[in-house]
């Protein structure tokens, strides 16, 4: 791709609810930065669909590729010299094969969160996209596909103004004392959109919605607490409470930092409880983080009045692409969206996980490939 070009050419890959909207819709509203080419589906009818919903809405230059199309199917798509990019919002055991795919095609890359299904899979993913200038989180060269295709991952947390935004305040307040992590809801199989996908029904990855979700909740934690408090210990014990909801759909767990800080971190989608609050209690007051953006500082001066904020932009997709088209523009994907950044997200989920499975085992959560 010339250094000269100001837009990236881009495909879709996949057609379900995020790709119709979220994706599509930022797209439309970053077309001064990426031009849509090509939307692929697994099968035809919805990404003609999705293709026809492109074209209503302006995008006229945009072709329909399918995996049930014998001429117009993945590798046809991944052939055409005038894509640079490609989204990937496909089922999460698909991914790994697809990413693989397109960066072997030489395709910059943004997929959707999590980076992969295990933490297994994700170390392959990462040693096969491997750059001439290998990061030192890489430990081994073994089994590598050294490649000029930038590869970034998607957490729109991340992108959302209130995390940053709430960090900021918990500088501010000094040492932090101890954090809370309270996300519950129940996620019903009559009226929840996500539930309706059959991967999500039936799901082959482990977790469940508790790994599908959980690590936009890990994300969120993560930037909360800084570099200096990484979690590096987590003991947990997990329940399947719904029988819609395997394998597991409720996790507690008790965390502690480098530091030394201790904390609770728990996800259930399978309660009667409804909340969403991130708490951080730090030497000079409080920090929490609650649903729709909005932010409460309640310092522990005397006298000193809690503070509000909300600040929009909840779903923050558009910010992401704009962030991945900058990225490969100049040749470096944005800090927010490395794959490291995404198997640190992993790793912690996958550590409850292992500990529920194993009766609260303290697991070691050490950050790096294994």
């Amino acid at each position: 791709m010339s250094e000269q070009k100001q837009k990236l050419s881009i495909a879709l890959l996949g057609s379900g609810i995020f790709a119709r909207e979220q994706h599509l819709p930022a797209i439309l509203e970053c077309a001064d930065t990426v031009q849509l080419k090509a939307i692929y589906s697994r099968s035809i009818a919805s990404a003609e669909k999705l293709t026809a919903a492109a074209k209503e809405a302006g995008l006229q230059d945009v072709e329909a590729y399918a995996s049930e199309s014998k001429d117009h199917d993945l590798e046809a798509l991944l052939r055409r010299e005038d894509i640079d990019a490609v989204i990937i919002c496909l089922p999460i055991p698909v991914q790994p094969s697809i990413i693989r795919a397109c960066l072997g095609a030489g395709k910059h890359v943004l997929s959707e969160k999590p980076i992969a299904p295990t933490l297994s899979a994700a170390r392959e993913l990462l040693l096969f996209s491997q750059r001439p200038e290998t990061p030192a989180f890489l430990a081994t060269t073994a089994h590598t596909h050294v490649t000029s295709a930038l590869w970034a991952v998607a957490e729109n947390y991340r992108f959302q103004g209130a995390w940053g935004y709430a960090r900021t305040r918990i500088e501010g307040l000094g040492r932090i004392l101890n954090f809370n992590v309270r996300v519950a809801s129940m996620v019903e199989p009559e009226t929840n959109k996500y539930f309706a996908t059959s991967w999500r029904k039936t799901p082959s990855f482990p977790g469940g919605f508790i790994m599908d979700g959980g690590v936009h909740q890990v994300a969120g934690l993560r930037m909360l607490l800084g570099e200096d408090e990484v979690i590096e210990r987590v003991s947990a014990f997990s329940r399947c409470n719904q029988e819609h909801l395997p394998p597991v759909d409720t996790v507690n767990a008790i965390m502690r930092t480098k530091a030394g800080t201790v904390g609770t971190f728990s996800l259930g989608f399978g309660t009667t409880d409804n909340c969403y609050e991130f708490s951080v209690a730090c030497e000079r007051g409080v920090v929490v983080v609650g649903g729709g953006g909005k932010v409460t500082v309640r310092p522990s001066e005397k006298g000193a009045q809690e503070e509000v904020k909300t600040i929009s932009g909840n779903s923050s997709v558009k910010e992401e692409l704009m962030a991945f088209a900058k990225g490969v523009l100049k040749g470096e994907i944005d800090g927010r969206q490395t794959p490291e950044e995404a198997w640190r997200d992993l790793e912690l989920i996958e550590k409850m996980l292992q500990s529920g499975e194993k009766n609260g085992e303290t697991m070691e959560v050490t950050g790096k490939m294994e």
